[in-house]
């Protein structure tokens, strides 16, 4: 199932490294409390994002995009504006490290409400993958 694999990516990625992990003791047992930063939460989700287009790619390229303030091409004759796909901005990177440094630029825009991040990330699974496949 490609949703609990996708879930299973984040969870994981929240859980590695940075993850602040507590001890707490309470009735002669020991508690172990997760609390992961904002900070955290971010750079796991960069993480994850990153993996999970990089692999699109077959670690060889991704494409990340992204919108911008103004329409990048002119839309055809019947084509339904959304607000989002006449905006986007496509960065296609050859590296990993350059990938993820584009996510961190943007991760603002992945985590804001109604900001169209998620319908974004499924356009560059999509064109990191290769719209044949």
């Amino acid at each position: 199932n490609k949703k609990s694999g996708l879930k299973g990516k984040f969870r994981r990625y929240e859980q590695q490294d940075d993850v602040q992990a507590k001890r707490k003791h309470s009735d002669n047992e020991f508690e172990l409390t997760l609390q992961p930063s904002v900070m955290t939460q971010r750079e796991a989700l960069v993480g994850a994002i990153t993996d999970i287009l990089w692999k699109g790619g077959d670690s060889h390229h991704a494409i990340l995009a992204v919108p911008g303030t103004s329409e990048s091409f002119e839309p055809p004759a019947g084509f339904s504006r959304d607000g989002i796909t006449e905006k986007l901005h496509l960065f296609e990177c050859s590296k990993e490290e350059e990938l993820r440094m584009f996510v961190e630029q943007n991760i603002n825009f992945f985590v804001q409400q109604r900001s169209g991040g998620l319908a974004c990330l499924l356009y560059s699974v999509v064109l990191s993958r290769g719209v044949e496949r």
